[in-house]
């Protein structure tokens, strides 16, 4: 907060932002989603303001975020697609973002999009060869096929996407993963 007070102070719109991001970030580490998503549209403000395509995209990532752990799904969706829509022509864009796209589409029981944002995602990492995202975004298509009543492959994607993410990742993904096939 004091860097935050200090930014306004001087009229530092960029410190501002980054201290409201800040701000909104420790209130998500303590799980607060409700006072986060407060800072975070904060931050989401005064990104509009900056004409940066990228702290418009990390802002609305934010509040998209704070929106799907509130169980808000369709409101998260809304955050994450406009966000999406400033950086898909993006040469170097996170893939990971077809994660969280496909995550929501899950939510909503939405498998077509789920899926279709899935398979993009892992064209993507491949191509990057950032295979160790690209295992946990397979796990989201696994449980869209799942829910098309395909659980053989299903399972072969849980499979296959298990052995990558034992190499390639941490505890949590590997968890991911192991709840999917369970």
């Amino acid at each position: 907060f004091t860097c935050l007070k200090l930014a306004q102070s001087i009229h530092d719109l960029t410190s501002q932002l980054n201290a409201y991001n800040g701000i909104g970030n420790s209130y998500e580490t303590l799980g607060n989603y409700d006072s986060a998503l407060f800072y975070h549209i904060k931050s989401h403000e005064i990104a509009n303001q900056s004409g940066s395509k990228f702290n418009l995209a990390a802002t609305l990532f934010n509040v998209g975020n704070c929106y799907k752990e509130l169980g808000n799904y369709k409101k998260a969706l809304s955050m994450y697609l406009k966000g999406y829509s400033l950086l898909e022509t993006e040469k170097d864009y996170n893939q990971r973002l077809h994660f969280y796209l496909s995550e929501i589409y899950l939510k909503l029981n939405q498998n077509n999009d789920a899926a279709f944002h899935a398979r993009k995602g892992i064209r993507l990492t491949k191509r990057t060869g950032q295979d160790y995202i690209g295992y946990s975004i397979q796990v989201n298509l696994a449980k869209s096929l799942f829910q098309e009543n395909k659980p053989d492959s299903a399972i072969f994607l849980l499979e296959e996407a298990l052995t990558g993410l034992k190499k390639h990742t941490d505890q949590a993904s590997i968890a991911y993963c192991l709840n999917a096939l369970g």
